[in-house]
């Protein structure tokens, strides 16, 4: 049997912040161009991200000291939440549960995870919200637990949950 895990030194102690979106039906040049139209970074300090190809679209991910988890504006604060949704209805396609999801932490001690999935129903865009703070000690707080709400119709989406997602 091979191993196929490696152990990293001090990884437990989550040194950095990770983000992860997608999957997009488009190539590195279009989602560049959709971030840079909505004002969205991976990160601060012009953190810079990753492209990887899977069998359900185009993944981008990025990691590093000033990567918080969520989009951030230009001036390395959490992006608006209008400008994360325009950005959505352009970028999630047919079919795809799309995912921006990561965490940060903001001390030793704690982790602050987030996660955002967005799909169609029945010719809306539907997305589902939750952040959560994670202790060493094994404590949890939920900040945000946003239940599914269409943000192209004013109508709130109840009952109607996203296909199974598998990338991970």
């Amino acid at each position: 049997m091979v191993t196929i895990l490696e152990e990293v030194s001090n990884f437990a102690q989550y040194p950095d912040g990770r983000l992860r979106v997608g999957p997009f039906l488009t190539g590195p040049e279009e989602i560049a161009r959709l971030l840079a139209c909505y004002g969205l970074h991976l990160g601060a300090s012009n953190e810079r991200g990753v492209c990887s190809t899977t069998m359900l679209g185009v993944m981008i991910s990025c990691a590093g000291e000033g990567v918080k988890g969520y989009f951030l504006d230009e001036e390395g604060l959490e992006a608006p939440s209008s400008d994360v949704e325009d950005f959505l209805i352009e970028a999630v396609g047919p079919g795809t549960n799309f995912i921006i999801e990561g965490h940060h932490c903001p001390d030793q001690q704690s982790m602050v995870r987030s996660s955002m999935n967005a799909w169609q129903s029945e010719g809306d865009l539907v997305v589902s919200t939750q952040r959560a703070l994670f202790t060493r000690d094994g404590e949890r707080v939920t900040m945000l637990n946003q239940a599914p709400v269409s943000i192209t119709s004013p109508s709130i989406i109840a009952g109607n949950t996203p296909p199974l997602c598998l990338v991970g």
